[in-house]
C-alpha cells in the first residue's frame, strides 16, 4: 500500500484528515505527520512516503519552500497543497513547482478523497509507463533485429505503397532508404541421395550454408561502398539477399555470390544457384525484383547447379509436349534406389523420344544434356 505524509501546524486539521478520510479504501496509509517545514523534510527523507499533503503557511519554512526543496531531488513526487488562504500568488507558485492540486480549506471529505484517487491514478500510469520504458530499453537489442527480420520477409510477400514505408519507420528497423534496391535468391539443392536422409542431417547442412552466407556477407560487403546487404531466411531451401545502395554494384556482388557457391560446395558438398532480379528505384518495388530472381532460377533449373543466373525479360520458355523433367527425375530416383534395370529402361525411352524429335525443343535437349 502506498503511503502519504501530512504536514500542517494545526493539530485539529491533522486529526480531522486522519479520522475522516477513508485511507484504506483509497489505497493509502499515513506514514507520518509533521508540524513544520524542517521536520517535514527530515521526516520525508526518513520515511520516503509516496505522496505529500502540506499546508502553505508553516513555522520556519513555508509549504511552498518544502515543495521546492523536495522537487529538486524528487521531480515526480505527487504533492497536494491544502491551504486556508485563497491567494493567487500562492497558487501560481504551487503550479510552477509542479504541485498536483491546490485545495482550499475547509475542503469536503469527498473532494479530498477524489483528488487523492486522481493523484494515485496519475502516479500509477506514470510508473507503468516508466516500467514499460525500462523493459523496452532492456529488450531493444532483441526487439529491433526481430522486427527487421519480420519486415524484410514482408517486403518479399507484401506489395507496399510508398506512403506505407516512411523514413522514420525505416530508420527504426535499420533499413536504408536508397535509390536502388535489388533481390538475389539463393537456391540450395537437396540431391536425391539427401532426400531420404534424416531431417536433422539436412538442417545441419542448411545451417552450415546459412553460416557461410552470413560470414561471406560480413567479410565482403564492407568493400561495397555504403551498400547495405540484408539476408532473409525465406524457406527451407531459399535465402534472399536484399541490396540497398546508391550505386549499381552488380559485378562485385556477383563475385561475392560466386564465393558463397564455391565455399558451400567445397565444405558441404551441396550445390547452390543464384537468381538475380533487376534493380528497382524504390523499396516498395523490391518484391518485383525478388519475383524476377525466382523466375531466373526457375528458367535455369535444368541448366546446371552452382551457377548465377540474371533475370532476362526477353527469355521465353517454350514447353514441349513431353515432360522430360519428370522422366529424368524418375531416372535419378531409380539410380538412387539402385534399381539399374528401371534406370536403363527410362533412359532408353528418353533416347528414343529425342531420336524421334517430335515436339522436342532446344530446352529439352539442354535438360537431358545437363542431366
Amino acid at each position: 500500500m502506498k503511503t502519504i505524509m501530512l504536514v500542517d501546524d494545526d493539530p485539529h486539521i491533522v486529526k480531522a484528515l486522519t479520522d475522516h478520510i477513508d485511507w484504506p479504501s483509497i489505497g493509502l496509509r499515513i506514514a507520518g505527520t509533521a508540524s513544520n517545514g524542517m521536520d517535514a523534510l527530515e521526516l520525508f527523507h526518513r520515511l520516503r512516503p509516496d505522496l505529500v499533503m502540506t499546508d502553505v503557511y508553516l513555522p520556519g519554512m513555508t509549504g511552498l519552500e518544502v515543495t521546492q526543496t523536495l522537487r529538486r531531488d524528487h521531480p515526480h513526487l505527487p504533492i497536494i497543497i491544502l491551504s486556508g488562504y485563497d491567494e493567487f500568488e500562492n497558487a501560481r507558485a504551487a503550479m510552477r513547482w509542479g504541485v498536483n492540486h491546490f485545495l482550499l480549506k475547509p475542503a469536503e471529505v469527498e473532494e479530498i478523497e477524489s483528488v487523492l484517487r486522481e493523484v494515485l491514478l496519475e502516479q500509477d500510469v506514470r510508473e507503468r509507463r516508466e516500467q514499460l520504458e525500462r523493459t523496452y530499453k532492456q529488450e531493444i537489442g532483441r526487439v529491433v533485429p526481430y522486427l527487421r527480420k519480420l519486415f524484410l520477409h514482408e517486403l518479399l510477400t507484401t506489395r507496399y505503397k510508398e506512403e506505407e514505408l516512411p523514413a522514420e519507420r525505416m530508420d527504426y528497423v535499420g533499413i536504408r532508404m536508397s535509390s536502388q534496391v535489388r533481390a538475389i535468391s539463393l537456391q540450395l539443392y537437396r540431391p536425391a541421395f539427401l532426400t531420404r536422409m534424416k531431417e536433422r542431417d539436412w538442417q545441419l547442412l542448411r545451417y552450415g550454408a546459412a553460416d557461410i552466407i552470413q560470414e561471406t556477407v560480413r567479410d565482403q560487403t564492407p568493400q561495397l561502398n555504403d551498400c547495405q546487404v540484408e539476408i532473409v531466411d525465406y524457406s527451407d531451401q531459399v535465402f534472399v539477399l536484399l541490396l540497398f545502395g546508391e550505386k549499381n554494384l552488380l559485378e562485385h556482388m556477383e563475385s561475392i555470390v560466386e564465393r558463397m557457391i564455391d565455399q558451400i560446395f567445397t565444405y558441404l558438398k551441396i550445390e547452390m544457384s543464384a537468381g538475380i532480379g533487376r534493380s528497382k528505384n524504390h523499396l516498395c518495388d523490391v518484391m518485383d525484383s525478388y519475383l524476377e530472381s525466382r523466375e531466373a532460377l526457375e528458367k535455369a533449373e535444368f541448366q546446371g547447379g552452382s551457377r548465377i543466373y540474371r533475370y532476362d525479360s526477353s527469355y521465353v520458355f517454350m514447353p514441349s509436349v513431353t515432360d522430360y523433367s519428370l522422366l529424368l527425375q524418375q531416372w535419378n530416383e531409380s539410380w538412387a534406389d539402385m534399381r539399374t534395370d528401371l534406370a536403363e529402361e527410362i533412359w532408353v525411352h528418353v533416347r528414343n523420344l529425342l531420336n524421334e524429335g517430335s515436339g522436342t525443343s532446344i530446352q529439352d535437349v539442354q535438360v537431358v544434356a545437363v542431366s
